[in-house]
């Protein structure tokens, strides 16, 4: 395999901008080079010390210890690693090349983690009861959480899929107002504030070449179960 960054660098464009949108994580990739760059700290340092510790998600890493790999999903069919079976490395073969630490992927977490990132995202009041920072001000938070892009064309904020994008798997039942983001080893997070909403799912859909479809169908039926039980 080539070296992602220098694939990026060599990209041309599929279509001029602003005619059609398709779903790309260079941007992510190459956002995750440069802010070392700027701040003089690896990404994996700087995203504990900015959001994890401060959050106290202790259990949230690039790269998590060894103590804590009995405790971690494994995964497989990486094309890099061929019939192996990965516990606490980084399925994504683009984030292996580079390292584990990428701004695309390689972050492990657990669902109480997430809960509190959740609520430093979408609950600041709640956030500040719990003494947790707010990690996005109000225009972030904006940017967010609307379409950034020409509705005739797809749905994305800045960092996040919004509701005309079909990848965001809101089910039909959630508003419009959703938006969120998947994992490719089947996780999921959405936030809903119409309906006060903050849902995550975190599962695994990489570890049977079985069962990897369904799961993309079953993150919408939990969605709908979701919506059905807040609109009754």
């Amino acid at each position: 395999m080539t070296n992602p960054l220098g694939e990026i660098f060599a990209a041309t464009l599929n279509a001029d901008p602003g005619t059609n949108y398709t779903y790309s994580d260079l941007g992510y990739i190459l956002l995750g080079t440069i802010l070392p760059k700027v701040f003089g700290k690896p990404l994996d340092i700087l995203a504990h010390e900015r959001i994890f510790a401060p959050l106290g998600m202790s259990r949230t890493f690039y790269k998590p210890p060894d103590n804590l790999k009995p405790q971690t999903a494994a995964t497989a069919f990486c094309p890099l690693r061929p019939k192996q079976t990965l516990i606490g490395e980084v399925h994504d073969a683009n984030a292996h090349f580079l390292g584990g630490v990428s701004g695309h992927a390689g972050v492990f977490s657990t669902l109480s983690d997430m809960v509190r990132y959740a609520v430093a995202i979408q609950y600041p009041t709640m956030a500040a009861h719990h003494n947790l920072p707010r990690i996005l001000s109000p225009l972030a938070y904006k940017l967010a959480s609307e379409n950034q892009i020409d509705a005739a064309i797809g749905g994305h904020s800045i960092g996040w899929f919004t509701v005309l994008n079909g990848m965001l798997p809101r089910g039909d039942l959630l508003s419009k107002r959703c938006f969120g983001h998947t994992g490719f080893t089947g996780t999921l997070l959405i936030f809903d504030p119409e309906a006060d909403l903050a849902f995550i799912f975190l599962t695994n859909r990489v570890y049977s070449e079985a069962d990897g479809a369904g799961l993309l169908r079953l993150r919408r039926l939990v969605a709908n179960v979701i919506g059905a039980a807040i609109t009754g």
